[in-house]
């Protein structure tokens, strides 16, 4: 593949990551536009006798707990794609939340990307979500949450704080340019607390602190002010959640309650690939006299929701991704993001999308590819 070939086609991926959500009809396929490009990007690696050596190579330079995780995601998710509840829109899932974001990894790593040029693709979907969140926003409003085009604000957080956090790490590093890094980190951090997300705001905040903390070994006055200052939106964003009728830390209880009994139902495959989405408001009733939310596409926990969805396999895989992350002694700006994902997903199922599963793969790609993820 030619450098411009390769050019246009990320640039293609940037565009089309805003309109993940816009489903193409060919006839019995629902494709995504980030798809269309992901798959004309392994067919030409596959046709190029260079591309499919090198391909090659990365699969098999990949350590082997990694190929194990992959692996057991893959077969879990399969495995929930054949249940007897099985129907069309489970196999698209298997599509675009695991088969395409793992494809898209995949070809990231053996594209041996500059890190430059994967920083360079990140911060324009970093701008990009900066500009489309402030469709639709009320900033005179005082209980305005940002959400721009995306269907809630907990989803548009899910995207820009490990993003953020990703690149706060590049300015502290004093990567070029500095200033547009500090500017674009300040903006998604302001996305983020605009979105007043607790949960990635909790995620960002930790992931931030524990950067700092192992950079410097002790906690410098700048820093223990921005410390208090989280701790003070956090405080502030709960009790304000605490004092909404039907707020959602109650509705996550639930949630999380119907989850542990629909794995109490499938223990060893879970319900299958958006079963949850179809049994919640069937258990829900059962478990609660009034329920506040009848309908829940996910658990709202990450690891919860990776047992309903992909069973007992894809959890142990999901699991050993991150505990292979967590290992690492030199936390850079991928690490920072999947630590992101990691805690926010203690209140929220931040994977479970197109665009977000593209993400979190392409985090996990800049550690292997042989020359993007030699700084992380």
């Amino acid at each position: 593949m030619t450098r411009w070939l390769r050019i246009l086609l990320a640039l293609g991926l940037v565009v089309t990551f805003f309109f993940s959500q816009t489903k193409l009809e060919l006839g019995p396929l629902v494709i995504y536009p980030p798809e269309i490009l992901i798959y004309l990007w392994a067919l030409v690696v596959l046709l190029g006798r260079d591309s499919r050596e090198r391909l090659r190579q990365t699969i098999l330079s990949l350590p082997k707990e990694i190929k194990l995780a992959a692996a057991l995601i893959l077969t879990g998710s399969l495995i929930a794609t054949v249940l007897p509840e099985f129907n069309r829109q489970s196999l698209g899932a298997l599509k675009s939340w695991i088969i395409t974001p793992m494809l898209l990894g995949l070809l990231i790593a053996q594209a041996r990307l500059r890190s430059r040029e994967l920083y360079l693709y990140l911060a324009l979907i970093g701008v990009g979500l900066v500009a489309v969140g402030l469709i639709g926003f009320e900033p005179n409003n005082p209980l305005a949450r940002i959400q721009g085009i995306y269907q809630s604000p907990n989803i548009y957080a899910a995207l820009t704080a490990p993003l953020a956090t990703f690149f706060y790490v590049l300015w502290r590093t004093r990567e070029q340019p500095r200033l547009v890094l500090l500017v674009l980190t300040i903006a998604l951090l302001s996305a983020v607390a605009l979105s007043r997300s607790i949960g990635a705001i909790f995620g960002a905040g930790v992931m931030i602190g524990f950067y700092e903390l192992t950079r410097q070994r002790r906690l410098s006055w700048p820093m223990a002010v921005l410390a208090a200052g989280f701790v003070l939106l956090c405080v502030g964003l709960i009790a304000q959640r605490l004092s909404l009728d039907n707020n959602s830390l109650e509705s996550r209880f639930q949630i999380w309650q119907t989850g542990l009994e629909i794995v109490r139902i499938y223990p060893v495959t879970g319900a299958g690939l958006r079963g949850f989405e179809t049994l919640y408001p069937q258990i829900v009733g059962s478990q609660f006299s009034v329920p506040i939310e009848w309908a829940a596409p996910q658990a709202h926990n990450l690891l919860l929701s990776f047992w309903t969805n992909t069973g007992l396999l894809g959890l142990l895989g999901f699991s050993l991704l991150f505990y292979q992350v967590a290992r690492l002694q030199k936390p850079g700006p991928a690490y920072l993001a999947l630590g992101v994902i990691f805690f926010h997903g203690l209140v929220d199922a931040p994977y479970w999308r197109l665009d977000l599963a593209m993400l979190f793969w392409v985090y996990l790609a800049s550690f292997y590819g042989k020359r993007a993820g030699n700084e992380q």
